[in-house]
């Protein structure tokens, strides 16, 4: 393959930093373009995303895919605001988004001026209480299914590569998502550690922050409420996100993400 250059955006949305490229790119070479760049030690990027679409005049404003065709929510939330400060917004403002691994279009409400970015998140499809696991740490944990990821939710077990690893080779078993996320949640301290694998490019990171992993998180942490809304501040790694989950008759109406988001100015590389 010949060397090629492309255009590239650096968001850093509570320190899971994405690649943006928006250089057009065959859905074919995703995962050997992605892994190029994020072999590029300076960048210090956890995941790549391809923009398909950015365009003010139409009902959705942008659309894009992760490289895995995964769901990402800090991407998610992170492109939205790309949008808006590509297209001089300021102030608030609504921005509808086409991603990879959601079947619908997400709002997010971004502040170009703040930097700030809060997705409405989907709605898990399935919730389970695991029972009967092997790995044995699977016991009394929490499966979160969504759309184009699986989140496991640990409360009070030491992150470790060697635990993830174990769930990984059970989950991607039964269930083989596109992504599966393991949630170290550490309850006294309210401080979570993610890691997150990506099937088709076969990437692992302890990330810096996880939305769609904070999300799951906060839909084990309301199990027992019942009608209101609940808000979660969740430390991670690199950043910390607010989560407000909305619950009527025990059941889930409403997930939000909030917290800060930088973006760099457009870059061109070569690769």
């Amino acid at each position: 393959m010949e060397k090629q250059n492309l255009s590239v955006i650096i968001a850093n949305p509570s320190g899971n930093i994405t690649i943006f490229v928006l250089t057009p790119i065959p859905k074919s070479q995703y995962s050997l373009i992605a892994n190029k760049l994020l072999s590029i030690n300076h960048f210090k990027a956890e995941q790549v995303c391809f923009i398909k679409e950015m365009n003010l005049d139409t009902n959705i404003q942008g659309s894009m895919e992760m490289s895995g065709l995964e769901f990402c929510g800090n991407a998610s939330r992170a492109f939205a605001l790309l949008i808006a400060k590509q297209h001089g917004l300021t102030g608030l403002n609504y921005i509808k988004v086409s991603v990879s691994g959601s079947p619908q279009p997400l709002n997010v409400l971004v502040n170009p001026s703040l930097n700030r970015a809060e997705i409405s998140m989907p709605l898990p499809r399935n919730i389970e209480i695991l029972k009967n696991q092997n790995p044995s740490c699977l016991n009394s944990a929490s499966l979160i299914e969504f759309d184009g990821i699986i989140h496991i939710i640990l409360q009070d077990i030491p992150a470790s590569q060697e635990i993830f690893q174990d769930i990984k080779a059970s989950i991607m078993k039964t269930h083989n998502p596109a992504a599966l996320g393991v949630m170290f949640y550490d309850t006294e301290k309210k401080q979570m550690i993610p890691i997150v694998y990506v099937r088709d490019v076969d990437t692992t990171y302890f990330e810096g922050s996880c939305a769609s992993g904070t999300t799951a998180l906060c839909i084990s942490l309301s199990q027992n409420h019942q009608n209101g809304v609940y808000m979660f501040r969740v430390s991670q790694p690199a950043g910390e996100l607010i989560a407000s989950v909305e619950k009527q008759d025990n059941k889930i109406n409403k997930i939000t993400i909030d917290g800060k988001v930088s973006i760099s100015e457009i870059q061109t590389i070569t690769i």
